[in-house]
């Protein structure tokens, strides 16, 4: 699942912006590396799982 940025905004009592700008700063600093999607391939009807 997948928190958006008012979520988290809302949970850490931060402001969106904050958030945004701390999240960049993690990805620049090479600690954030990058994001992954894991779909259910019965879900979406296929039976063959691409990697990239």
């Amino acid at each position: 699942m997948q928190t958006s940025l008012r979520e988290l905004s809302q949970i850490t009592e931060m402001r969106e912006t904050t958030i945004f700008a701390r999240i960049k700063k993690l990805e620049n600093a090479g600690i954030i590396i990058e994001y992954r999607a894991i779909l259910d391939p019965k879900a979406i009807g296929k039976n063959v799982v691409l990697l990239f």
